[in-house]
């Protein structure tokens, strides 16, 4: 969080990698550590913001 009460735009993408990262684990697809062979790769990544999250707002995920 920012000075001024509002999310860095960072933490959506944070946001985003630890559900990904959850649900790969849930659906038993993310790799033993430390990882040997092939796994999941995040290949790339983007967010469009729509709008401003200030203190005390709440974040619901929803499918694009």
């Amino acid at each position: 969080m920012t000075l001024s009460a509002t999310w860095n735009n960072l933490a959506y993408l944070r946001w985003s990698e630890t559900a990904r990262v959850e649900y790969l684990m849930r659906i038993g697809f993310w790799p033993p550590l430390p990882p040997v062979g092939v796994g999941p790769i995040l290949a790339s990544i983007s967010c469009d913001y729509k709008r401003v999250l200030t203190f005390p707002d709440t974040a619901t995920p929803a499918p694009g």
